[in-house]
């Protein structure tokens, strides 16, 4: 899902060529859905997509030596239209001055500068279809979970 249509009909047209015909393939893609649903999905009241991405900066600040102060950050999560995708992002609550050891670099963020942490894109069964036959694939069979948010495509190469 953090590839957009054009990235992934790359990686999946190399994909079809690295395999043998008759091969197969077992790829998930999330579904376009209600954006009211997404948006609670992605600002979830657990705070679990908050955590996921505040990990960025946990994660940076041991194996980078930054110096991030994770209260300093909060997360903050849109659907962009244009792009049919979910966008995650980190917004620095203060003027602030992020040091990273390992890059030998400072970072200056005012306050309110977002950080895109990443894209989430949501597909079409249409554009599922389109993505499969571009790349050199047939359909074997798409599984759906019990609400339709999701589906998992079993494909084999032409």
């Amino acid at each position: 899902g953090n590839f957009t249509f054009r990235e992934n009909l790359q990686f999946l047209k190399f994909l079809s060529c690295t395999l043998h015909p008759h091969d197969f393939v077992l790829i998930g893609f999330d579904l376009q859905k209600n954006n009211q649903l997404l948006m609670k999905a992605y600002n979830d009241s657990s705070y679990i997509t908050r955590d996921f991405n505040l990990n960025m900066l946990i994660r940076m600040n041991r194996e980078l030596g930054a110096n991030f102060i994770i209260d300093k950050f909060k997360h903050h999560a849109d659907y962009n239209h244009d792009l049919d995708a979910m966008q995650s992002f980190l917004v620095s609550i203060e003027h602030q001055v992020i040091h990273i050891d390992r890059l030998q670099r400072k970072f200056k963020f005012a306050a309110n500068e977002f950080i895109h942490v990443e894209n989430s894109h949501k597909y079409s069964l249409q554009q599922i279809e389109q993505l499969m036959s571009l790349a050199g694939f047939e359909k074997v069979e798409t599984f759906f979970d019990s609400k339709h948010y999701f589906a998992d495509t079993l494909w084999r190469v032409i």
